[in-house]
């Protein structure tokens, strides 16, 4: 191995990424055929979220030597970037098919079921892996990490322990064993083990919000929130647009199967409103979680900024449901209507600051400040303008408002969801 090489091979095992790619590039501006040299460009790049370019050089490696499988890794870790999921697959089952022996290439399979949420799958590959290795921390804790999202939370914290045992030093290690205490109801214990994950890695943002879980769970009523939004968890992020889009369905299908004047229709109502409130907690649980962390005197300290913003949002929100509650600003008739529409803001107004910033949070914005137009500011002013003819602009535009805000909300839902995504 050249210089170049011999100093990027040091300096990737310091995660100096980088510089490393620096070396390599001087590398290849030697030997621009060297499948090596490409291979490890875009292993620097995928960590660098250059996973454009990661694609391109893995490319360039596998076409200057097909049979290396160390080529299809770095691919399957260059697509997994960009969530071509199905590509970065197919890349790592031909590197396992060409080197089968690999514990590096069944923990990058592993890697991409967990993000398919394909949890025992996953598992399987790491034993595979640990079949090679049964030593490697980092597969110890990537099953831990899978057999907490299959609910086996004692397991999860054995194999936290084996990996802790290998390496005391392993800041995941704190963080996986903290969330098994966290599951079990040890909120004190699972602080401690967080607290010393941010010792070892005071950069590790998982360790950070597990703190905040700890704190909140150490609270009675945080406690259901906690662990609803560990319920959660275990489903992909669609999930939550599926329940918001399912909600509209029930609301609307289900008291005409049960039409008043029968047997069943108290039934079907409460069974919608059963449903509406599950579905309105699936969206804003996290930032509801925020908002009653604000009141803690360490919780609130530990909050980001888009948190802290986020819960501004929330509280604005739940004045002004409380504001209308009062029927100050409405008619008795329009009270509820109006009480709910305000609330109903909430789900489009916590996925403001959800986003880093840019255009998803200008459009989630937008989205928040049409449907305050289309929900509870008509409900206003029908009440204090008196009627309004339905054939006149502003009864059109109430009336419009009234039937379609809550298809606005579910709507609003996945479109937060797809820029998620698509960040």
């Amino acid at each position: 191995m050249n210089d170049p090489l011999r100093r990027a091979s040091l300096l990737l095992q310091q995660d100096r990424y980088d510089l490393a790619l620096s070396e390599i590039e001087r590398h290849l501006a030697e030997f621009p055929d060297n499948s090596s040299g490409h291979a490890l460009r875009s292993y620097c790049l995928t960590e660098l979220a250059q996973s454009k370019e990661a694609e391109e050089a893995a490319r360039q490696a596998i076409e200057l030597e097909p049979d290396d499988p160390f080529g299809f890794y770095v691919l399957s870790r260059a697509l997994k970037a960009r969530k071509d999921l199905r590509g970065a697959m197919s890349a790592i089952e031909t590197a396992l098919e060409i080197h089968p022996g690999s514990n590096d290439y069944w923990l990058q399979k592993a890697a991409v079921q967990f993000t398919q949420y394909r949890w025992k799958d996953a598992i399987a590959s790491i034993d595979e892996s640990l079949s090679i290795d049964a030593e490697s921390a980092e597969a110890l804790l990537l099953r831990s990490h899978a057999l907490h999202a299959l609910g086996r939370t004692t397991e999860a914290a054995g194999m936290s322990r084996m990996a802790l045992v290998i390496n005391p030093e392993l800041a995941m290690g704190h963080f996986e064993q903290g969330w098994a205490l966290l599951r079990m109801g040890k909120a004190r214990a699972a602080e401690q083990q967080f607290l010393e994950a941010l010792r070892i890695d005071a950069d590790l943002k998982p360790a950070r919000e597990g703190l905040k879980e700890a704190v909140r769970s150490r609270f009675l009523p945080y406690r259901w929130i906690t662990g609803y939004r560990h319920w959660l968890r275990r489903f992909p992020p669609k999930f939550g647009v599926g329940i918001i889009l399912g909600a509209m369905i029930v609301i609307n299908v289900l008291p005409k199967i049960a039409p008043k004047g029968t047997a069943y229709h108290d039934a079907a109502i409460m069974i919608v409103i059963a449903y509406v409130s599950f579905a309105y907690l699936t969206w804003i649980v996290g930032p509801l979680s925020n908002f009653f962390l604000r009141f803690h005197p360490q919780g609130q300290h530990a909050l980001t900024d888009n948190e802290r913003h986020g819960t501004y949002v929330l509280g604005a929100i739940f004045a002004g449901a409380a504001l209308l509650a009062t029927g100050w600003l409405t008619t008795s008739e329009l009270r509820l209507s109006s009480v709910m529409a305000c609330l109903g803001l909430a789900v489009p107004g916590s996925a403001i600051f959800a986003n880093e910033g840019g255009k998803p949070r200008r459009i989630m914005a937008l989205i928040t400040a049409g449907l305050f137009l289309m929900g509870p500011v008509p409900f206003v002013l029908s009440s204090f303008s008196g009627p309004i003819p339905v054939d006149s602009a502003l009864g059109a535009a109430i009336l419009f408002g009234a039937e379609n805000f809550w298809l606005g909300v579910a709507l609003s839902t996945w479109i937060s969801a797809g820029m998620a995504a698509r960040e």
